[in-house]
């Protein structure tokens, strides 16, 4: 049984683990605790690196930022597998950061993108990636619909300077334009920030809450800054929700304005609500764990593919 050795402190080396148990094992190469950035806990973290990277066939990294390069570097010393798998946050750096591809410059095998709006990303870097989506155990069935529409926005607030990152001030604007419209928001610890008769301001709520939510909408809006795959979108496409996006994905609806947004808020709401079946047949196929495993079982075995000349 191949080992993995996972790099980062991200949410895909958890989902990671939970999805390859029993096909391969898994080591963490990097304290999960979060530490201080002083020159002895560097020290400490390299060592840490060292003394593990001998037992791994694959160095996994599920967290890339500006010295990542350096740990890619030392498994290619040791003549390991060197993978890199992108989330949004990543590509957002690297592409604010591009200078950073040029820092020790390590040979990785395979780069992996989260979502397909990242691989498009990714290779206006000059990177060529696979999308592959680490997805968490999921209930894979459509939600009901409510009798008349509802919208759903989350819209994290915890940090100075978040809730517009995801969108907070055109989502305002949209709930003073359709008052006719019940607007659930979640995710927010601020419910002073929607001063309308309109909003339900739900806060931040478990997945077993999320499930009765989902009951009672219709429609879910997303128009962040920047995005990668969310768990919101995975779980509105299987539960059959009509998604209005700023990225292009499957059986969603593109939009890169306020102006679209409104347009085509107003097409949905002219129906009754119905469940997106389309949508949710492909959400049920495509974000599945056992789908994900096979996934990952072809990125792995593919690494040594390479190596024979397969």
């Amino acid at each position: 049984m191949k080992t993995i050795g996972l790099y980062g402190a991200s949410n895909i080396d958890k989902l990671l683990e939970q999805v390859v148990d029993g096909k391969y094992k898994v080591k963490y190469l990097k304290n999960r605790k979060k530490g201080t950035s002083s020159y002895f806990n560097r020290i400490a973290r390299l060592i840490r690196f060292l003394t593990k990277i001998l037992t791994v066939d694959v160095v996994y990294f599920t967290y890339i930022e500006k010295h990542t390069g350096v740990y890619a570097k030392i498994a290619n010393l040791f003549g390991k597998k060197v993978v890199y798998h992108w989330a949004g946050t990543d590509v957002l750096n690297y592409l604010n950061h591009p200078e950073w591809l040029k820092t020790w410059n390590p040979k990785v095998d395979i780069h992996l993108a989260y979502a397909p709006n990242l691989q498009k990303e990714l290779a206006t870097l000059g990177i060529k990636s696979k999308v592959l989506t680490i997805v968490p155990k999921l209930k894979l069935e459509p939600a009901l619909m409510p009798e008349k529409h509802a919208v759903l926005l989350s819209i994290p607030d915890d940090k100075p300077g978040m809730a517009d990152f995801y969108g907070y001030g055109m989502m305002r604007k949209v709930i003073e334009a359709f008052p006719e419209l019940t607007f659930v928001v979640v995710r927010s610890s601020h419910p002073e920030k929607y001063p309308y008769q309109n909003v339900r301001h739900m806060g931040i709520l478990t997945w077993e809450e999320m499930e009765e939510i989902y009951n009672n909408i219709s429609i879910v809006i997303r128009y962040p800054d920047h995005d990668g795959l969310s768990l919101l979108l995975m779980e509105s496409t299987i539960k059959g929700k009509y998604m209005l996006y700023r990225y292009e994905l499957p059986y969603t609806i593109h939009i890169s304005s306020y102006e679209e947004l409104c347009i085509s808020l107003r097409t949905l709401i002219a129906t009754p609500p119905t469940i997106n079946r389309n949508a949710s047949d492909y959400g049920i196929k495509t974000y599945s764990q056992e789908r994900c495993l096979d996934e990952v079982t072809k990125v792995i075995e593919s690494l040594w593919d390479k190596k024979d000349g397969k």
